[in-house]
């Protein structure tokens, strides 16, 4: 079986090592930061500098090894209270800084498609302060 031409999960790739970790700090919706210009570029850089704390802790916790090759993230939303799931746009648009964030920490060579299988999901939490992101990192073998 091949990998899906639209989302390229590869269901016959070989799992090598996989790590998982939750953080905990909520994804914007890409509505609330829509332009990565002027004032609001400093926004940007901002939330993913505070992105790149939280995975470099992960990082260290779990002695996960600097990206060599191919990995598969899974990001899981997780959403509490009154709060509703985000469309698919704006969940992977708002998930950016944190997948440039896990790039930038060496746990993904490139998130181009060469060397990174992306996907995002949600899901709600059991309660009001289960808040966060779930990350599935995921070593692929040739």
């Amino acid at each position: 079986m091949t990998a899906c031409a639209k989302c390229g999960h590869d269901p016959a790739a070989q799992v090598i090592a996989s790590w998982e970790f939750t953080l905990e700090h909520e994804v914007a919706s890409l509505n609330a930061r829509i332009a990565n210009v002027g004032a609001s570029r400093w926004r940007y850089a901002k939330e993913r500098d505070a992105w790149s704390w939280l995975v470099r802790a992960a990082r260290l916790k779990h002695r996960i090894a600097a990206a060599t090759g191919r990995r598969r993230l899974t990001l899981t939303r997780i959403y509490a209270g009154r709060q509703r799931e985000l469309d698919r746009d704006n969940l992977a648009g708002g998930a950016k800084p944190l997948v440039d964030a896990i790039v930038r920490e060496g746990l993904l060579v490139d998130d181009t498609g060469a060397w990174l299988e992306l996907h995002h999901a949600q899901e709600h939490g059991t309660t009001r302060g289960n808040r966060g992101v779930r990350v599935l990192l995921e070593e692929l073998g040739p």
